[in-house]
């Protein structure tokens, strides 16, 4: 399965997590917000986003994400071929 977020997966685990702990914690929305800055230094997703992690997360046992449809990504790097090419050529 491709994952594709801009996210690693440790940042979905753990603030899935918190924000599935909140009734039982009593946290607040700002409180997670807080802790995900200080623990990972960027800001949190929308809020949304952390509902669905939370929601995937603990009914599927993941928190990747789902293969998207259509033709997959095909990158060409120009620049190794640039660069050998500058290499072979000096």
């Amino acid at each position: 399965m491709a994952d594709t977020s801009d996210y690693t997966i440790e940042e979905r685990i753990v603030t899935s997590t918190w924000v599935h702990e909140r009734p039982r914690t009593g946290k607040t929305s700002e409180q997670v917000c807080t802790h995900f800055q200080l623990r990972f230094g960027r800001e949190l997703p929308p809020k949304r986003t952390l509902l669905r992690w939370e929601q995937t997360g603990f009914a599927t046992g993941s928190i990747k994400d789902n293969p998207r449809s259509g033709r997959t990504s095909t990158k060409w790097e120009p620049w190794r071929e640039v660069a050998a090419s500058v290499e072979d050529h000096q």
